[in-house]
């Protein structure tokens, strides 16, 4: 991450949702909650990558993963 980043706000349907959020850790598990609260569909692009952080490592509904998700778990384990 580059050393000159200010701020990192969260938009989500092109609103401003939380702005202000200095810290892209922060910012990356703020995004991950709103989406789980939300109950919303995760971006296409990133779709099985922020599955993987939700269900594998922060355990957020980990008993129903998707075919990849759950084949990623147990290569892991």
């Amino acid at each position: 991450m580059p050393a000159d980043i200010v701020d990192i706000a969260i938009l989500i349907e092109e609103q401003v949702v939380i702005d202000e959020l200095h810290m892209f850790p922060n910012a990356f598990g703020t995004l991950i909650g709103l989406l789980y609260c939300l109950n919303m569909d995760y971006p296409k692009c990133l779709r099985y990558n922020i599955e993987v952080v939700q269900k594998l490592f922060l355990k957020i509904g980990h008993e129903n993963c998707t075919a990849k998700v759950h084949g990623l778990k147990n290569r892991l384990c």
